[in-house]
């Protein structure tokens, strides 16, 4: 019998076509991918500088941090517990290797003390919870509460730095047009993955989070996989530390703060289930990536930063929502939807309802706060008033570069900013000396940038910090601001400096970039 040309497929042909397409579309990652595609759409048209080489790297070098410690949460979910000492973690890591890098230990060494910490601190949180019993939620509070004790009290507030340039090249580096961080992230989502999926203790954690009680019946060493997963989160925490402190050319006491919800919000919104026993690490990079581009989406629109929490909270639910609603109803079969929709539309009517206001007031809020956000940010701001708040470029002597001096009323540009020092005035009392600093700051850069009082200090000739506390109670005190590309900002800065030492330069550093520049405050420029 001779075979026609163009004769139709077979029912076991479209049947396995069919179970395919289900098979993509009710996947736990695909509707947060839907959605993660269409906001990327949206923000080509309303902000084509979302589509910059410069804003993607941008944006997948911040988002690298959170979707390291993301593979280790995933990890614990899926056992059904939870780790709240991811944030304290990084920040314990972080400041322990900083300060063995200012004190000129080898990189390797302060990297491997890092990772080591890391895994101890998730090793403490996994014996916790076998053998002392503790409930997850408990045990990893704990350990948050000790980690983050430990790291005041070593660092005492104060910003750790210098590093050496060759450790920066690990967070600001770039292995062609690619970031580093990007690379250990990618490389870090792959290993994670395939351990969780393709190895007997993924099977063995998945077992554990679906029904403890039966996993343990069946012989599965369930202790040691839950040590194991803790463990290896801690791990991740570390490593991520490291990552952030080489980005951010500092540590600080109060890095990895909100660093466990933003893990656990991303974990969540890549489908994996705080029940246990469901989820994957592809996912999770999905939500990672996901949030990273909502907060950069926040910045190129202008939102109040006010209002950024609030926004990305409602995308959360937002994305959570779809993706439950797609696995309750898509199917594929466009016949059996239509005939069921016959059968129970009026039993299910007002259920529908319900389901479409749950969808759609997202939507409406969203929308409603970033308008909200606009119509705030384009009111006459109010002058802002600072309380004492401490700083310290670095808690080393600071080493002056001659070629980055300037003297007053010179225009001085590092990390696409220009700043002017227009006026000193020193206010002198009994019990007080007061040298206020009268700065104009212009961001000529095409980004957002954060501006406050934090960016500056005052050492003496020798670089000897001689005052660590920022004085805002004057009456047009240089706040924290968002200052939009080519924009400017003036406001005051004020110091307590000593009677008989007002031999002083003033230090500009960003805290956003490695740019330094002294301003001789008694000194006119050229």
């Amino acid at each position: 019998m001779k075979k026609e040309i163009g004769m139709p497929k077979t029912n076991n042909q479209k049947n396995g076509f069919t179970k395919f397409i289900t098979r993509i579309f009710r996947s736990r990652e695909t509707g947060i991918m839907l959605v993660l595609l269409g906001i990327c759409l949206l923000l080509a048209v309303i902000a084509p500088r979302f589509l910059m080489i410069s804003n993607i790297t941008n944006v997948a070098r911040q988002m690298a941090v959170i979707a390291i410690i993301s593979v280790g949460m995933t990890y614990v979910i899926v056992t059904g517990g939870i780790d709240l000492s991811v944030g304290s973690t990084v920040a314990f890591t972080g400041c322990i290797s900083a300060l063995l890098l200012v004190n000129g230990y080898p990189i390797i060494f302060c990297i491997i003390t890092g990772l080591l910490l890391g895994t101890l601190v998730g090793l403490t949180n996994g014996l916790l919870v076998v053998y002392v019993k503790l409930a997850p939620f408990i045990a990893t509070l704990g350990t948050m509460g000790i980690a983050r004790g430990l790291v005041l009290a070593l660092t005492k507030g104060y910003p750790i730095q210098p590093f050496p340039k060759s450790f920066e090249m690990i967070g600001r580096g770039y292995l062609g047009i690619i970031p580093i961080p990007v690379l250990i992230m990618l490389g870090i989502v792959i290993i994670g993955h395939i351990l969780l999926s393709r190895t007997r203790i993924g099977r063995y954690i998945y077992y554990i989070g679906s029904n403890e009680t039966a996993a343990r019946l069946s012989g599965l060493n369930v202790n040691g996989t839950l040590v194991f997963v803790y463990t290896v989160a801690g791990f991740l925490s570390g490593l991520a530390s490291v990552v952030l402190i080489s980005r951010l050319t500092s540590a600080q006491s109060n890095m990895g703060s909100g660093f466990e919800l933003d893990a656990i919000a991303a974990v969540v919104i890549g489908g994996t289930s705080l029940s246990g026993g469901e989820g994957s690490v592809i996912g999770s990079l999905v939500g990672a990536a996901l949030m990273g581009i909502i907060k950069n989406a926040l910045i190129l629109l202008g939102v109040n930063v006010y209002w950024q929490s609030v926004v990305i909270g409602l995308v959360i639910v937002f994305a959570v929502s779809v993706d439950a609603f797609r696995k309750n109803e898509i199917k594929i079969n466009i016949k059996e939807i239509i005939l069921r929709n016959r059968q129970r539309r009026e039993a299910t009517k007002g259920t529908q309802k319900i389901k479409t206001i749950f969808l759609v007031i997202p939507i409406f809020l969203v929308i409603l706060a970033i308008v909200g956000s606009n119509m705030l940010r384009n009111r006459p701001q109010q002058k802002e008033i600072d309380s004492a708040s401490v700083i310290a470029p670095t808690i080393l002597p600071v080493e002056i570069d001659p070629e980055k001096q300037f003297g007053m009323n010179q225009e001085v540009f590092t990390c696409e900013n220009k700043l002017v020092v227009n006026n000193v005035v020193v206010r002198e009392n009994e019990n007080q000396d007061f040298l206020i600093v009268d700065v104009e700051i212009t961001n000529e850069s095409d980004d957002q940038v954060p501006i406050n009082s934090f960016d500056f200090t005052v050492v003496d000739e020798v670089g000897n910090v001689h005052t660590d506390e920022a004085i805002g109670r004057m009456e047009n005190a240089l706040g924290s601001h968002r200052l939009d590309p080519h924009l400017s900002v003036a406001g005051e800065v004020a110091f307590r400096v000593p009677k008989d030492d007002r031999q002083v330069k003033l230090i500009w550093q960003p805290g956003w970039c490695t740019g330094v520049v002294y301003i001789d405050l008694f000194k006119e420029g050229n």
